[in-house]
């Protein structure tokens, strides 16, 4: 009797321990499939378009928003005897990799450039003393959109599980699955007669999340985010510089 219950109790110990390093190797696949699948928050150097002239000084910091964003903003900034802003147009700069896509066709890209363009305007008028040109005392401040993605959303926590995963994949290959939207943003401030670079951005704002490959991004969509991004330039902009 006593060999066989240490037989039974080596038995069980060893399904415990199997039990326990099944329950091990599954947490571990889960924890890398969500690393793998968690959304970008920020923009990666790959993705800078070529829009500013210097990114080196970039680092990372919050917006007003709290939105995570690469910025630098030079000491000289608030310093100088600075006091009106000279607005450039808004354009759309797309990165060697973007292009339009079904989803994301050129005339929304145009559409939502020109709203952005329209917003900074309004707010940058109605709030800061704006110059008509580039001038003594005068900042400028040129921004661009950069992207526009709509990207085949990250898997979820349900979905590692090896059936789910195949039904993922299913989905994905008929383009039922949601497809999850984002905007890049791009801009710098200069002293607008001799070009020193005093402020500088690059910043990646995620939109709605589309139903499906078929539906297309449009301007009402994503006008929440850029009314977000006007109000985050206007805050910036009034704390680090002295324009009335």
């Amino acid at each position: 009797m006593k060999k066989t219950n240490r037989w039974a109790k080596g038995k069980t110990m060893a399904i415990s321990s199997k039990k326990t390093a099944c329950v091990l190797v599954a947490s571990a696949m889960i924890m890398a499939a969500l690393t793998g699948c968690t959304t970008q928050k920020t923009v990666e150097e790959s993705q800078y378009s070529g829009f500013l002239q210097d990114y080196s000084k970039l680092t990372l910091a919050q917006s007003a928003s709290k939105t995570p964003v690469m910025r630098y903003i030079s000491p000289d900034l608030k310093e100088g005897n600075y006091d009106k802003i000279y607005l450039e147009d808004t354009v759309l700069f797309l990165g060697k990799d973007q292009k339009p896509t079904p989803q994301v066709p050129k005339e929304t890209m145009d559409r939502i450039t020109s709203y952005l363009n329209n917003a900074q305007q309004e707010v940058l008028k109605s709030n800061l003393a704006l110059a008509d040109k580039p001038g003594p005392g005068t900042l400028t401040l040129r921004s661009a959109i950069t992207a526009i993605t709509a990207d085949t959303e990250g898997l979820k926590a349900y979905e590692v599980i090896p059936v789910a995963l195949v039904f993922a994949a299913v989905s994905t290959a008929a383009g039922t699955r949601d497809s999850d939207t984002a905007i890049y943003v791009e801009g710098e401030i200069t002293d607008s007669q001799t070009g020193e670079l005093l402020g500088a951005f690059v910043r990646k704002d995620s939109g709605p999340t589309l139903e499906n490959k078929n539906t297309q991004l449009t301007l009402k969509d994503v006008q929440p985010l850029l009314d977000r991004w006007v109000r985050d330039m206007y805050t910036t902009l009034k704390a680090n510089t002295q324009i009335p």
